[in-house]
């Protein structure tokens, strides 16, 4: 009986240990979702690099609240202003003691004899169109910093996955010699040149690899991503068989967000100027007021009586000069009229220069991929196959293929430069 009772007791904290278990596993399955969610890798091309940084970045969030201020702001312009209640009273009671008083309520309204309230809307409904230019120049600029990262990173993959190659390249030649060297066909110094190889290699991919995770941190942040998040940019640069530059039109310049918002704060300085030529009369105010009077009026002793009036107030001088109120934003208008045109003047030269730019470091690039990298990629594969059959020796190889992964390592810098002039010329363009 006794052993029955222990086996028993025993079952009973086995099945307590289980449920316990049981519990923590399932209260503590959200965390480890939510942290297998962060730890996720994400995916992106250049193209939909910038636009989820676009659409994700806590800055430009920060900065679209000000379209809302603005909209807020327009909902609630052109209204007149709140009425006045006045409530007064006076009493006898300190002087001849009759019992006479005077009670009386008023309110009042101040109302334009201008256009005024719809010149204050027009002026909010500037100022929002100047809000929504500003977020969309934020948004223009950001991109192409996030375009120029995304465009960095995916070289320094590039150059880091060849980097790869050669470092794989160095291994399997030094495997090589010292199965060599152990059948007496090499000599300890040709091993001891392939092991510095081979570490030489590896320390530069490791070196690439290390710029590969500072560029991805800069895409992250510019993506307001979790730290523990990992971005991989997939896909290589594009190949471009020709450049065609752009032309230089009124349409291209008119698509650009800067001078979008310098041509809109024309017209909030036209909308300001409009406003204050509105304001040269004072407002007058109406005011209608109730009067309840107790007096005393011999013979008939203490009588009362009601009043009800109205009655106009305005401040003097009635009429301000037009010319003081509007020596302000007329003064901000020319200012604005003369910076859109000198920065159309330096947009037509940033596209110019800008395509001279891309079309140099295009017929560059071609250069660099062109026949002389085929030629070394086509001696390293010949190289090799004579240094396997004992024909070369192992330091003609290395120098085959140093000179090749030089090569490749020039085609893509040359590459990534003409991306980057592309992305200049697309910025300066205002092209999507």
């Amino acid at each position: 009986m006794t052993f029955v009772r222990i086996c028993l007791l025993l079952s009973g904290i086995n099945s307590r240990i289980h449920r316990f278990f049981g519990r923590c596993l399932f209260f503590s399955a959200p965390f480890w979702i939510c942290a297998s969610l962060q730890a996720e890798v994400r995916s992106f091309t250049v193209d939909s690099d910038v636009e989820f940084a676009v659409s994700h970045n806590l800055e430009l969030q920060a900065a679209r609240q000000r379209i809302a201020i603005a909209e807020s702001n327009l909902k609630w312009s052109g209204r007149l202003a709140d009425p006045e209640i006045e409530i007064g009273g006076s009493i006898d009671q300190f002087g001849l003691n009759d019992d006479e008083s005077v009670w009386e309520v008023a309110i009042a309204q101040e109302f334009p004899l201008t256009h005024r309230l719809a010149r204050e809307r027009d002026l909010s409904a500037a100022d929002l169109a100047l809000a929504q230019a500003e977020v969309r120049m934020k948004e223009w600029e950001f991109a192409a910093i996030v375009r120029r990262d995304a465009i960095d990173a995916l070289a320094i993959k590039t150059k880091a996955d060849l980097q790869e190659q050669l470092r794989a390249g160095a291994e399997e030649v030094a495997s090589a010699i010292k199965q060599a060297f152990q059948a007496a066909e090499a000599s300890q110094l040709d091993v001891t040149d392939s092991e510095l190889e081979l570490r030489s290699q590896i320390d530069e991919s490791r070196r690439l690899r290390a710029q590969e995770i500072e560029a991805n941190g800069k895409l992250r942040s510019h993506m307001s991503l979790p730290p523990d998040a990992t971005v991989n940019m997939a896909g290589r640069l594009g190949i471009s068989s020709r450049f065609v530059p752009i032309t230089i039109t009124d349409e291209v310049l008119s698509r650009r967000p800067d001078l979008q918002l310098h041509m809109l704060k024309e017209g909030r300085a036209e909308a300001a100027i409009a406003l204050a030529k509105s304001q040269r009369w004072q407002d007058v105010a109406v005011k209608l007021f109730m009067e309840r009077e107790a007096g005393v009026d011999e013979p008939d002793g203490l009588e009362r009586n009601t009043f009800l009036g109205i009655g106009l107030s305005f401040q003097l001088p009635l009429r301000t000069p037009v010319d003081r109120l509007t020596a302000e934003p007329r003064g901000e208008l020319a200012m604005a009229k003369a910076t859109t045109a000198a920065l159309a003047a330096q947009i037509r030269n940033e596209i110019a220069t800008a395509n001279q730019i891309a079309a140099e470091r295009h017929r560059i690039w071609q250069q660099a991929s062109g026949e002389t990298l085929q030629l070394a990629r086509r001696h390293v594969s010949e190289v090799n196959e004579a240094w396997q059959i004992g024909k070369v020796d192992f330091f003609r190889l290395r120098q085959a293929q140093e000179r090749a992964l030089n090569l490749e390592k020039i085609a893509v810098e040359s590459l990534r430069d003409f991306h980057q002039a592309r992305a200049e010329l697309q910025f300066a363009a205002a092209l999507p």
